[in-house]
């Protein structure tokens, strides 16, 4: 994650490559679930083959629970339910793997993987067409975990959430403030351009959303590959 958060996208692809390669070559262990399934994140955006992309992460799935490893599994589990799936099924069908990671990663102290996987609960149910009144519920049981536990994840939520926030009259992002500190920050501001095109478009705010689709098109689906949010940037632009 520390590469995706980094905007170092090409890194981790190459990172994944290695790892999924060697166990390929040498055999597996207890973190080469780990490998394939980060494999099965970046391997569709990168060769277009997003069923073999798809087998990888069920094959990593698998192993993570052979070998009875909470920590790795937590992770697996993230990485499918964010990233893997989101290409070969609906986003409801996503939930129970990202549910899974929270438990887990709570479990074993894989406090990281549980937070990302909170953060796309909460997300991913507007995005799947969950009643805003449940969202907004969903938001309000995880968002204390992510303050206290990972403030970085809480706040990639609170940027992915501007949209149903908005639309649900919830406290909005000091934008100045935001800017102010994470400006420099590609993949912070990425997701951010990502959130402020849907609340102009979810607003019916053409002329808002006119201005801000072209810095979205230009950020989003890049630094944010591997997530429905690159289609969807395109979509909404």
């Amino acid at each position: 994650p520390s590469c995706y958060v980094a905007g170092l996208q090409s890194r981790l692809a190459l990172v994944s490559l290695k790892i999924a390669n060697f166990s390929l070559q040498y055999g597996n262990c207890e973190i080469t679930s780990g490998g394939y399934v980060n494999y099965s994140f970046v391997g569709g955006v990168i060769t277009g083959d997003y069923e073999q992309a798809y087998r990888f992460g069920k094959v990593g799935m698998a192993l993570a629970r052979r070998y009875e490893n909470r920590s790795v599994e937590s992770w697996c589990s993230f990485l499918c339910g964010c990233g893997t799936l989101i290409w070969r099924a609906p986003l409801a069908e996503c939930r129970p793997y990202l549910e899974q990671a929270v438990r887990l990663g709570v479990e074993s102290g894989n406090i990281a993987s549980a937070s990302y996987a909170a953060s796309y609960i909460v997300t991913d149910a507007f995005f799947s067409g969950v009643g805003l009144d449940r969202v907004r519920a969903l938001y309000e049981e995880y968002a204390p975990f992510l303050q206290r536990s990972n403030p970085a994840i809480h706040l990639f939520c609170e940027l992915r959430t501007q949209s149903f926030r908005a639309l649900a009259g919830v406290h909005a992002l000091d934008d100045d403030a935001f800017v102010r500190t994470y400006g420099s920050s590609s993949f912070f501001m990425a997701v951010y351009k990502f959130g402020k095109l849907l609340v102009a478009y979810l607003s019916d705010d053409v002329a808002r959303a006119t201005l801000v689709a072209d810095e979205a098109l230009a950020d989003a689906p890049r630094l944010l590959a591997g997530t429905f949010k690159a289609p969807d940037t395109w979509f909404y632009a």
